[in-house]
């Protein structure tokens, strides 16, 4: 059945069996579609607009508004509590609409090509990351990671829900070397950061960085570009082609860094509680 929303001039026509919704409007007919996924997790209260195409010209952006409003309605109906989407470039044309309607950005993917070896500083090393040092870490990335989904606008219980299950999955399948990369760097002997990256094998095989951080102590002394060339380097010879990661839009440090390798943006991942 369709959802007429007579103030904003559009409504929403169910494609059967696709997800997908044609935007209609008056008199202009389809002028574009929608898609969207609701919350199948237990306890989380999440949409996500996986599909928003505007086909007609909308030079103000004025349809574009309408069918994000209209989504965020349909996701409250259906009991989320946020909407995410996630748009391919930083430049996107409907990013102002987005922002217009109060999407905040919560994190940027990056992805590079991997080439030949990059060249590191010999005082630097690579080395598998010990128990000890994987018992230490994985408490600091799971409160780093839970504290930045909160600061991002995801409730605080999901939040935790969701740090949660990352970790438990880690802490079952980290000796399985086929999916998890699990490093610490030391300078001249000395541990300075650690490394968690996720490899999907196929045709293409990609390497995807879950957390890479460098200890406080040893911050704004370039180590941290230096395990990011150590990852690609890595990587490489692991037979992966391209290397992402994702990067909170709170994390200004890391973001210059990866801007200054040349990290093209590939996602910019956009956040509006929709209740609450």
């Amino acid at each position: 059945m369709p959802t007429r929303d007579t103030t904003r001039g559009i409504h929403l026509v169910d494609i059967p069996g696709s997800g997908v919704s044609e935007i209609r409007a008056h008199p202009e007919g389809t002028i574009g579609h929608l898609g969207l996924t609701a919350p199948t997790t237990a306890g989380s209260a999440g949409g996500r607009i996986d599909t928003l195409r505007i086909t007609r010209p909308d030079p103000g952006l004025h349809w574009a508004r309408a069918a994000i409003t209209a989504a965020g309605e349909r996701l409250v109906a259906r009991g989320c509590g946020y909407a995410q989407v996630t748009l391919p470039t930083a430049d996107h044309p409907l990013l102002p609409a987005f922002r217009a309607l109060g999407y905040r950005e919560l994190a940027r993917t990056l992805s590079t090509p991997l080439g030949g070896q990059q060249p590191v500083d010999g005082a630097y090393a690579l080395h598998a990351l010990t128990e000890r040092g994987f018992l230490a870490w994985l408490p600091l990335f799971r409160a780093d990671y839970r504290d930045a989904l909160r600061r991002g606008g995801i409730p605080a219980a999901e939040a935790e829900a969701g740090a949660g299950r990352w970790a438990a999955d880690l802490t079952a399948n980290r000796l399985d070397s086929h999916r998890h990369v699990l490093r610490s760097l030391s300078h001249r002997g000395v541990p300075v950061g650690h490394l968690w990256a996720a490899v999907t094998r196929g045709p293409q095989t990609r390497a995807f960085v879950l957390d890479v951080r460098i200890a406080p102590a040893h911050r704004g002394r370039g180590h941290g570009r230096a395990l990011l060339r150590a990852t690609e380097n890595e990587a490489l010879s692991l037979g992966c082609s391209t290397l992402g990661l994702s990067v909170f839009a709170d994390n200004r440090p890391a973001l210059r860094l990866y801007d200054a390798l040349g990290y093209p943006v590939s996602g910019v991942v956009l956040l509006r509680r929709l209740t609450g």
